[in-house]
């Protein structure tokens, strides 16, 4: 059995960096942009979260758990995995009902669940990608911007000013050369190794 169809329910309350962060590092004193720049960072942030399988600021995700029911560890997706808030079951019926919540590790990346005892109620697969569970679980650093690695917060904020400065794919007319990736090389040790499906 292993995690798939993960869905964010919840939005982080804020960003891991502020607009102010990124007009000091873009050198900008005025406020005309500010809207975008707020843009720039949520788009900056959501693309390096899914390059790093990971959330930052806390989130709520709801996750199926895909085939055979099983005793041993199932790894949630997008740690730091923060709590387990619900597990559902699939019944005979079609319905979902509430389940005993799964023991969790929180020390662990990706984090490690294990299921309770199956209900005697339960669905029946009807095949290796059916889903009769559904797990809820908030991840993240936490809930404010210090809380989240030096490291990726400077990468946020490169990726954001690349994009401010850059606003097309091609520049024309000026000849261009590589950038070193420093923002990839940044958020690199905070990668995780998944080996379920998304």
């Amino acid at each position: 059995m292993h995690a798939s169809n993960v869905i964010r329910s919840t939005a982080p309350a804020l960003e891991p960096v502020s607009v102010a962060d990124l007009k000091q590092h873009l050198r900008i004193a005025h406020a005309d942009d500010d809207g975008w720049l707020s843009a720039l960072i949520a788009v900056a942030r959501e693309r390096l979260e899914d390059e790093c399988l990971r959330a930052f600021i806390s989130q709520s995700f709801v996750a199926d758990l895909v085939g055979e029911f099983t005793t041993e560890a199932i790894e949630l997706p997008r740690p730091r995995l923060i709590e387990v808030t619900g597990l559902t079951y699939r019944k005979s019926d079609g319905t979902w009902e509430a389940h005993t919540l799964p023991a969790v590790r929180l020390n662990r990346e990706p984090s490690p669940i294990w299921l309770p005892d199956e209900p005697t109620d339960i669905d029946d697969l009807t095949d290796d990608d059916d889903a009769v569970y559904r797990v809820t679980f908030t991840a993240g650093y936490g809930t404010a911007e210090v809380d989240v690695p030096r490291p990726i917060r400077q990468a946020i904020i490169m990726m954001a000013a690349s994009l401010y400065e850059n606003r097309d794919d091609h520049i024309v007319g000026a000849s261009t050369a590589p950038v070193p990736h420093t923002s990839e090389r940044l958020v690199a040790p905070y990668k995780v190794e998944w080996r379920g499906n998304l």
